[in-house]
């Protein structure tokens, strides 16, 4: 398209020709048109601002019916529409994709060259109708690419117009200016953005709130909303590895709903759980993750949205990471110093007991608080608990907190239904498996039911006493479990057992002396004396329960009695003695004393 034939030049005191006025308006047009897009690139707005309002501007400059902008996605190598007048196109925006090459607009993206087509647009060989834009109703077009002073493609600028000869050659000149106009808006625009992102990261730490910084938890939280802002992302997940081994890892996730409901965060402790969500919002989308941690690796960072991450990107959020692994460090040392499991087990307050539970993303309903203790190490505390982690995690379920210190574990599990009883009998099965299939024993006390913070406290307390008297019994009765309403009743048991210990122990001496006799000699002493002790020195009960003669009872008192020094008929005080005679019996059950 070449350009008019100058007009021949006016007299003084002369009506201005046609032609000159024309030209005259043109030029006024270009001036208003550029000086004001000149005037937005100014003000520095983002990049698609920029590019709509190149649309209105050239819409009312050329009377085009239809301007589009389409932006190079570095990424996907493709042009997406960025921008588009008012009406069923702008509806479009971000939707429409070409590849270079397709279309009229694909193709002067390829060449770099401009196009003008101003009648018969549909038999072009390089025409392809988009029926969401309504092309195939136009009948003039005008299509610019938009290129760098460096040759690189920053998108396409095309004009649309319903009649046939719309577009001039003074209308390619506004459309050439001001795509370069807008290319250079475009690139100081993204250096600008680009700039302040790098900014912004840089000063991650230094921006971060100080009052979220009290706890892993929340830091993750607040966390997870910044970086989300940072990498434009429509989620950001970060997982972090708290030293100790909590089965599960503590897990935020941040997620932009839009600017009707803003950014959501949740936290969970299920990786389960964890799973899900990103499957049901996440399903499909691109992903970046990163890795953070001082020494080794203490978290990740995983952030999603429908186009590709560039790699300055990455080394945007590789930054961040870097800065978020030294936070994570001090706030850990600082408000975790001693793992969970180790601080709930102190005499905190309440309100530490509630807000560390809280924080760790207990559901606040029934809970069953459970302890558990790995009585025989075959390995290092932290591979223990890797080894039953997975086993106490399935038992507790998706909505229950389980945390992990070296040998000790506790669970709160939600029970919104049921009783303490079923779970006492799955906590047998699973410590029965841990020791034959993982080599690991271990010891359990599982507290009442909680309906509160206020009662899951000293519920907490009461499985632990539950879990003593399991340390105590378990290792002669092979006892796994106890629950703190088998033994609540029993509690000042061993105080009284202490005050009768050394009558006991004297008895008990006795008796195993005389198992001792019986295992040399093939008699039945010891059995004989421990029933009658039994049965407070009743010879009707001994001998009938027994099955011997009452002459035979004799004959074996009169025995015990020679070889001990004194007959046990007549005891003071039968409590003890009868004691004694249980916990022979039991020890003859099992083996012979040496």
């Amino acid at each position: 398209m070449k350009p008019p034939a100058e007009p021949a030049a006016p007299q003084p005191n002369e009506v201005l020709p046609a032609g000159y006025r024309h030209k005259l308006q043109i030029a006024e047009l270009r001036a208003d048109t550029l000086s004001e897009l000149t005037q937005l690139m100014m003000e520095g707005p983002d990049p698609l601002a920029l590019a709509q309002r190149a649309v209105d501007l050239v819409a009312r400059a050329t009377n085009s019916a239809g301007v589009f902008v389409y932006l190079w996605d570095e990424q996907e190598q493709v042009l997406v529409m960025g921008a588009g007048t008012p009406g069923v196109q702008s509806e479009q925006v971000g939707r429409i994709t070409l590849r270079l090459g397709e279309g009229v607009t694909g193709w002067a993206g390829l060449t770099k060259q401009s196009v003008v087509l101003n009648k018969n647009i549909q038999q072009d060989p390089r025409f392809a109708s988009i029926s969401e834009l309504q092309e195939e109703d136009f009948n003039s077009m005008l299509v610019v690419p938009i290129v760098a002073p460096t040759g690189t493609l920053l998108g396409v600028f095309s004009l649309w117009s319903y009649e046939e000869e719309t577009f001039t050659w003074e209308s390619k000149l506004i459309a050439d200016e001001v795509g370069v106009l807008l290319a250079s808006g475009l690139l100081q625009a993204e250096t600008v953005e680009d700039l302040r992102r790098q900014s912004a990261a840089a000063h991650f730490l230094v921006d971060f709130p100080i009052n979220s910084a009290t706890s892993v938890l929340q830091c993750a939280q607040v966390a997870t909303q910044a970086i989300l802002k940072h990498m434009s992302s429509d989620g950001c997940v970060i997982e972090y590895f708290a030293r100790g081994a909590a089965t599960s890892p503590p897990t935020a996730i941040a997620m932009d709903k839009g600017e009707r409901s803003g950014i959501v965060v949740r936290t969970t402790h299920s990786r389960t759980a964890t799973s899900e969500f990103i499957e049901s919002n996440f399903a499909g989308h691109e992903r970046i993750s990163v890795s953070f941690g001082l020494t080794s690796t203490r978290g990740i960072v995983t952030c999603y949205r429908p186009r590709r991450y560039s790699t300055r990107e990455l080394d945007r959020l590789s930054a961040i990471c870097s800065q978020l692994a030294a936070l994570f460090e001090a706030v850990e040392l600082e408000s975790v110093g001693s793992s969970h499991a180790s601080r709930l087990l102190r005499n905190v307050g309440t309100s530490t007991f509630a807000r560390i539970l809280e924080e760790s993303g207990w559901s606040k309903g029934r809970t069953l608080p459970v302890l558990v203790r790995v009585k025989r190490l075959k390995f290092d505390s932290d591979a223990v608990s890797r080894r039953i982690a997975p086993y106490l995690q399935e038992l507790a379920g998706p909505r229950s907190l389980v945390f992990t210190e070296g040998p000790l574990s506790l669970l709160f599990i939600d029970t919104p239904s049921g009783s303490g009883e079923d779970i006492k009998a799955k906590l047998e099965t699973t410590l029965s498996d841990l020791d034959e299939h993982r080599g690991v024993s271990a010891f359990a006390g599982v507290g009442p039911l909680a309906r509160d913070v206020a009662s899951l406290q000293p519920a907490l307390s009461d499985a632990e006493t539950a879990l003593a008297w399991t340390e105590l019994v378990g290792r002669t009765s092979g006892r796994r479990v106890t629950s703190f309403s088998d033994i609540e009743h029993l509690q000042e048991l061993p105080l009284l057992g202490e005050g009768m210990s050394a009558e006991i122990r004297d008895v008990l001496a006795e008796l195993r002396s005389l198992m001792r006799y019986d295992a040399e000699n093939g008699t039945q002493l010891a059995e004989t004396v421990g029933m009658l002790l039994s049965n407070k020195g009743s010879s009707a009960d001994t001998v009938s329960k027994l099955h011997i003669h009452r002459n035979t009872l004799r004959q074996r008192l009169q025995r015990v009695e020679q070889l001990i020094g004194h007959s046990f008929e007549e005891a003071g005080d039968w409590l003890p003695t009868g004691i004694a005679a249980r916990l022979a019996m039991r020890e003859g059950h099992r083996a012979v004393p040496q």
